[in-house]
């Protein structure tokens, strides 16, 4: 049985240092709240990057998680 450990574990292998930051700076600042508490341009600034950079390892980040939330043999 997988534990939840165990997961957090596998997916902070699979992230970088700084797609770990984009999505720990987009959650905890309600970028994925309804309705959005901060855009994509203040998080960025926030984190001394442009927004494209912003995107770029969100979407990259988010590509980690779902391939471990979708590929069980990752587990």
């Amino acid at each position: 049985m997988t534990t939840i450990p165990t997961i957090v574990d596998q997916i902070s292998n699979q992230l970088t240092t700084k797609q770990e930051a984009a999505l720990s700076t987009a959650y905890t600042r309600g970028y994925y709240a309804w309705p959005r508490e901060s855009t994509a341009e203040d998080l960025a600034e926030t984190m001394d990057i442009a927004s494209s950079t912003l995107h770029y390892h969100l979407r990259h980040a988010l590509h980690q998680l779902l391939t471990v939330f979708f590929e069980q043999e990752c587990l």
